[in-house]
């Protein structure tokens, strides 16, 4: 692993990661209060200095990124898995609301819920957490 130095103008952190953007990812999990979605991310290995090989990273490329990791991932999802999660995330719809929509139990939908995010932490790793944190979803664990 490499070491980069990450910055989005106000805060600063160094990461240990195996690319760029995994600094970056691990940066909005573990370091940084916030994603500055109109401000950009500077990650370098050579300090927190400007340099001329610096990446730099707009912050909503970033969050489009972990969207499209996602999207791809939940299409991937068992059928009734899928179906709830759209349901629920895409929708807005409640637990109960579903529950009465598909004709199964609150416990069922909760059931499914669980098993689609257990699926998608394993897919994505890091990921998972930053962009659920992002758009709002509730894992345990």
């Amino acid at each position: 692993m490499a070491k980069y130095y990450v910055t989005d103008g106000v805060e600063e952190s160094v990461i240990d990661a195996k690319s760029p953007i995994q600094a970056c990812f691990k940066c909005l999990r573990h370091r940084f209060r916030g994603v500055p979605v109109n401000g950009v991310y500077k990650v370098s290995e050579l300090g927190f200095d400007d340099h001329d090989d610096d990446i730099i990273f707009n912050a909503g490329e970033v969050v489009e990124l972990l969207l499209e990791l996602m999207e791809k991932e939940i299409q991937l999802l068992p059928k009734k898995c899928k179906q709830v999660l759209i349901m629920s995330k895409k929708e807005g719809l409640t637990n109960a609301e579903i529950s009465n929509y598909l004709d199964i139990s609150i416990k069922t939908v909760e059931g499914h819920l669980s098993h689609a995010y257990k699926i998608l932490k394993e897919k994505l790793n890091e990921k998972f957490q930053v962009l659920f944190t992002l758009i709002g979803f509730r894992t345990n664990g």
